[in-house]
């Protein structure tokens, strides 16, 4: 990296991207935050004004970086989501099942079988019931795309 070098991390939204800067931070202590920018949800989740508005500016959240080895800026931490942790430790085991590839793909079919599966009216039971329990615990998810970022401050800058 050149002394005087910038890291620009695109797609600061999601959470996981938040912790990855994170670990960067507090691992190399002569980085420093220097601009946070999110938007309240990901473009394609949004509509109107909001949707125009991320557009035209950050999209889907940035982060700015920038070398401070004489902490001249104050140390600052991107947001962090409460849900990230769960879904952190889901996806690792997600990622080492057999059909981890097929993962999205499965996902996306589960919506279709509830609604259309003749076989198993059982298991087609089963599947709704989580669903359901999953809706009414999570009421805000979009189908895709979700970046858990309605709460985070839409322009920092830390100096």
């Amino acid at each position: 990296m050149a002394t005087n070098g910038v890291i620009i991390i695109d797609d600061a939204n999601y959470p996981h991207v938040r912790q990855a800067t994170i670990d960067f931070l507090e691992s190399d202590s002569e980085y420093a935050l220097l601009c946070e920018a999110y938007t309240e949800a990901h473009p394609a989740n949004l509509s109107g004004k909001a949707k125009e508005e991320a557009l035209a500016g950050w999209w889907n959240g940035v982060n700015i970086l920038v070398r401070d080895p004489d902490h001249v800026l104050k140390r600052s931490l991107p947001p962090q989501t409460p849900e990230s942790r769960n879904l952190h430790f889901a996806t690792h085991d997600i990622f080492r099942n057999r059909y981890a590839e097929l993962s999205y793909e499965i996902l996306k079919s589960i919506e279709v079988l509830v609604n259309d599966l003749p076989s198993s009216p059982a298991e087609r039971s089963r599947i709704a019931n989580i669903l359901e329990n999953h809706n009414l615990a999570h009421p805000l998810r979009f189908n895709h795309q979700n970046t858990f970022s309605k709460s985070l401050p839409r322009f920092n800058i830390f100096s």
